[in-house]
This record gives C-alpha cells, structure tokens and sequence, in this order.
C-alpha cells in the first residue's frame, strides 16, 4: 500500500511497483479510511523497488520517465544480447 511521505497541497506518495496506485476516493484495505479522497494534479508517486517515478494530472499517474531512459534500455537489452551471441560463437568455437 502506498503512503502519503510528505503531505502538502500536492501530495507526494511512496511505496512498492506490485501496490496498486492511490486513486481519488481510494479507501484503504480495511474499506473505511481513505487512502487518497483528494489527489490535486502535480502529486508524486516513487516505486522504491524500481526508482520510477509519476505525476498526477489530467486524473491518472503519468510516468516521469526521462526521454532517454527508452533508448539506454534499449542499449542495455541489446548488448544483453550481443553478450550472449559472443558467448555462444566463444563456446562453440571452445568445443
């Protein structure tokens, strides 16, 4: 379950990838206490277990990631990739 961190006129909330994200109205897991009755836009969530990181507005969480965190995972996967067929070639060639 995420938690308000520093409470403000935006909110801030911190908490796991897997919890479901507060939404206005949202009430807690015992169905009584709110979680999130008011979500003004520019709130921040931040996933603990991933360091990602939204911005409310327009009614939803909008992902803040940064224009190049798309292409350096890209990078990322294909040299994964790469790693791999080299070491495949260096294994065969060993045998």
């Amino acid at each position: 379950m995420y938690e308000e961190v520093h409470p403000s006129s935006a909110r801030h909330f911190a908490g796991s990838s897997k919890d479901r994200k507060p939404r206005p109205g949202q009430l807690g897991p015992d169905g009584k206490t709110p979680v999130a009755a008011d979500i003004p836009d520019g709130s921040t969530l931040t996933e603990l277990d991933t360091g990602q990181q939204f911005e409310f507005g327009d009614n939803r969480w909008n992902s803040l990631r940064h224009p190049l965190s798309d292409l350096v995972l890209q990078l990322l996967a294909e040299s994964k990739k790469q790693t791999g067929l080299l070491k495949e070639l260096l294994a065969k060639k060993g045998s």
